[in-house]
Order: C-alpha cells, then sequence, then structure tokens
C-alpha cells in the first residue's frame, strides 16, 4: 500500500483506533500535607492524606474519540416529569379560571398527546442514530490517517 500525506508526502500513518487507544493514561496519586487549624479554642495541627485515581487523555485521543450511543432513558424520564408538570400548571390555570374539570381534562389530554408525540420522535431519531448512524461511525475508526509520530508536518506551499 503506497499512500503519502498530500501536504508533505510523507508515509508514516497510524490507524485512528490506535491514535485514541495511545492517548489514555492512567493516574493515580497520592498528596499529603499539614496545616494549623483555628477555631473557638486554641489551633490545632491537621495532618491530611489525599488519594487520586483517574484517567487523562490527550486532546487528539478526544477528537478521534468514537461517538457514544443515545441513552432512552433521559428522555423517558423527562418525559414523565414534564407530563406531571403540565399537569400542574394546566390544573393551576384551571383552578385561576375558574374552569370545570372537564375543560382541564380536554387540556391535558391536548397537551398529554403533544407532548407525547414529541417524545416518540426524539426517541425513533435516537432509534436511528443507534442502529444506523453509530455503527457507520465507529466503523471509521479502522482507516489509516496521517499522523506524524516522529517529526512534525511542514507543508512547502
Amino acid at each position: 500500500m503506497n499512500m503519502q500525506c498530500p501536504q508533505c508526502g510523507s508515509t508514516e500513518f497510524t490507524k485512528l483506533s490506535l491514535v485514541y487507544a495511545h492517548g489514555f493514561s492512567d493516574l493515580e496519586a497520592r498528596s499529603r500535607g499539614w496545616g494549623v487549624v483555628t477555631g473557638d479554642t486554641a489551633p490545632d495541627l491537621a495532618f491530611v492524606s489525599v488519594r487520586t485515581k483517574g484517567e487523562l487523555r490527550t486532546r487528539l485521543s478526544q477528537q478521534v474519540s468514537p461517538p457514544r450511543k443515545k441513552r432512552y432513558k433521559p428522555v423517558l424520564l423527562i418525559w414523565l416529569l414534564e407530563i406531571f408538570i403540565g399537569a400542574w400548571f394546566l390544573g393551576y390555570m384551571a383552578t385561576l379560571n375558574h374552569r370545570s374539570d372537564a375543560v382541564f381534562e380536554t387540556q391535558f389530554t391536548w397537551f398529554a398527546y403533544i407532548y407525547s408525540g414529541f417524545a416518540v420522535f426524539v426517541l425513533a431519531v435516537f432509534w436511528r442514530f443507534n442502529h444506523r448512524i453509530f455503527p457507520a461511525a465507529v466503523s471509521v475508526l479502522g482507516p489509516l490517517v496521517h499522523v506524524p509520530v516522529l517529526r512534525p508536518c511542514h507543508a512547502t506551499t
């Protein structure tokens, strides 16, 4: 396979998946310290020890990270919360305007239908992303990409 960078002619290529994987570092650190604590009584001496664990990522690794699947649970929770808020608001407006329960039921029914339709639309968009767009986007991590590893790419213009 004879590929070259169109800018500098370099033949050093790296897979996106390798660039993504090499951008991770594990962090495990301990810190110790001491200090003087003042309060209502006499000052005290305090000793502290803190342990930190985590993961560091390079900017390049963040840029080539694969997309994440969309989650359905937040949409359903927000839908349920909005139905309760809508019911409360419509009920409050009905009591302020001294409307009958039949008017409240009609308004709430229409609100619930319209808002549920919107939630179904969002869920359909998320499903399409998770089952059609997401697999195609993840498969893009396989091709080769030009990443200068040892020397910077100096393009001559």
